[in-house]
């Protein structure tokens, strides 16, 4: 599976964190999963796991940011 930051400007893709893509990963492999199971729905996806979902992309995104940067504590 080919990363969504290969597509960046290579200057821009070199500060991506290696989280991010190991996440991105994580995401891609059971993103066919999620897409029956969350169907109609958006989603806040980090560590292996979806953190928020709801009908509001605005909405999923203000429910999963605090819990990111817990996850990161």
């Amino acid at each position: 599976m080919k990363s969504l930051a290969d597509a960046l400007p290579p200057e821009i893709a070199r500060q991506i964190h290696p989280d991010w893509r190991k996440n991105e990963a994580a995401y891609w492999a059971v993103r066919d999963q999620l897409l029956s199971q969350y169907q109609g729905q958006w989603i806040g996806f980090a560590d292996g796991a979806v953190i928020a979902s709801g009908t509001s992309p605005v909405a999923v995104f203000h429910a999963a940011e605090p819990l990111c940067h817990l996850r990161r504590s």
